[in-house]
């Protein structure tokens, strides 16, 4: 007879071929649970209920024999994992005719963009960065009312705390004011 937490990587299986869960989300779920299963006692494997039950004392457990292989970071991300697949079975393993209806939300992870500091000598940052080429980001609104565009080779993620300490320091570095008049030419964004 298959215990119960078998049910899960079943039920992770079921999952990828009925495209619920993408092949690398279903070996990441699987990955996680192999990890927390190793530190089961026979009542935990036999239950999930007592396994969810127990999350936390069991999450101990693996943090303290795996602080050395993983980073902490790392195994907070396993047990997130865990906790998502067992709130998934639970909500969608148990009875069949709701996993049909589940329609999980896919996120798409986009690439990060490479740092300046990376970029080979003669690159295009360093054109951009000298002003040839003067392509501005999309317009942004600050709370204050004033619309601002950054140029495409800054980075846009900027943090508007203390604003006027933040508008000096970004007028330093290019930052142009929606229909403010640059080389007597008036900017229209």
């Amino acid at each position: 007879m298959d215990k119960p937490i078998q049910n899960l990587y079943s039920f992770v299986d079921s999952a990828v071929r009925s495209r619920k869960y993408p092949e690398s989300t279903g070996r990441a779920l699987k990955a996680a649970l192999k990890l927390f299963e190793a530190e089961l006692n026979e009542d935990e494997k036999s239950s999930i209920k007592l396994f969810a039950e127990r999350l936390d004392q069991i999450y101990s457990s693996v943090f303290a024999k795996n602080q050395t292989r993983f980073s902490a970071g790392s195994l907070a991300t396993y047990k997130s994992r865990v906790i998502r697949l067992v709130s998934d079975y639970k909500k969608y393993g148990v009875d069949p005719t709701k996993m049909v209806s589940w329609s999980p939300q896919l996120v798409k992870r986009v690439p990060r963009k490479s740092d300046e500091s990376n970029q080979p000598s003669g690159s295009s940052a360093e054109a951009e960065a000298s002003g040839t080429n003067q392509g501005l980001s999309p317009p942004r609104t600050l709370p204050s009312g004033i619309v601002v565009s950054f140029p495409t080779y800054m980075d846009a993620h900027v943090s508007f705390g203390e604003f006027g300490e933040e508008l000096k320091k970004l007028n330093e570095k290019g930052l142009k004011f929606a229909g403010e008049t640059f080389d007597g030419k008036e900017e229209l964004l």
